[in-house]
This record gives structure tokens, sequence and C-alpha cells, in this order.
């Protein structure tokens, strides 16, 4: 499990803006996630872990391809609102064509 706080950041033209994932917890405060294909990610890569949260609080997201990628298991409190995951196996939709898992997944 790990912990990461995020504090008064812009992030520009990521493929994923701040992902958590296997029991991580990140804080965001005051940053803007800006024009990314994933706003935010949350799964569980393995199943020996657990899913991921985010405290996401006074930030935003502008222009992406999808705001939240969430995992069922896994949350987001966004200004103290929760938002729950609903979808299944999200690690698979970052599966390139080899069957391998990006390097990005990877050092998440």
């Amino acid at each position: 499990m790990s912990h990461l706080t995020v504090k008064n950041t812009n992030i520009r033209r990521c493929n994923i803006g701040i992902a958590s994932k296997d029991l991580s917890i990140v804080e965001v405060t005051g940053t803007k996630v800006l024009d990314c294909n994933y706003g935010l990610v949350l799964l569980q890569k393995k199943p020996e872990y657990g899913p991921g949260t985010l405290f996401f609080n006074q930030s935003i997201i502008q222009n992406p391809q999808t705001p939240m990628l969430i995992e069922v298991g896994s949350k987001v409190f966004q200004d103290g609102n929760e938002i729950q995951g609903t979808v299944k196996n999200a690690a698979i939709c970052f599966i390139n064509r080899s069957g391998l898992v990006q390097k990005m997944l990877k050092s998440i």
C-alpha cells in the first residue's frame, strides 16, 4: 500500500492524469487535470491486492476522453461526494496488442 499527496499541480496531455491502484491512497487538492485521455483511473491490477482510493478536492478535470474510469470496489471522494466504481476488470483497458500491460500501468 502506498500514499501519495498532490497539491496545486497542473497535469496536462497525459494518457492517465492521476491513478490509484492496489490499495493505494491518493489525495489531490487544488489540481487541474487537462486534456488527458483518462482524467482519473482507479483499479486493482493484481487479485491479491485491493482496490484504489482517491480523494479529489477543489480540483478539476477538463477535456478528457474519459473523465473517470473506476473499477468495482475502488472509490473516488470528490469534494465530499463518494463515487463508487462500476467497471469490471479495468486493467483490460490498458492491455496492448501483445497481451502485456503497458509499462505505464506497471509504474503507477
